[in-house]
């Protein structure tokens, strides 16, 4: 078996569900990140939720290497 691809869909709110849906679980690893700790993807057992401003583009970069994310996935209401 080879290794998942490390998706970051940067939101969490409702509004990205779509996002989190066309995603295979099977093939991808799926990271959240926002800053709202209680939005709606936040909750999901098969997401990873990373509690961060992802308009800070240093830390956004520290972000992608710490957890070797291959793909970034932009939300939907920035």
């Amino acid at each position: 078996m080879t290794d998942r691809a490390k998706l970051a869909i940067l939101d969490t709110s409702f509004s990205a569900i779509p996002l989190f849906e066309a995603i295979d679980p099977n093939k991808s690893e799926v990271f959240v990140v926002g800053s709202k700790r209680d939005d709606y993807l936040t909750k999901f057992q098969n997401i990873k939720y990373i509690e961060a401003d992802y308009k800070d583009i240093e830390l956004l970069r520290k972000i992608i290497r710490r957890f070797q994310i291959d793909f970034i996935i932009p939300g939907c209401n920035d």
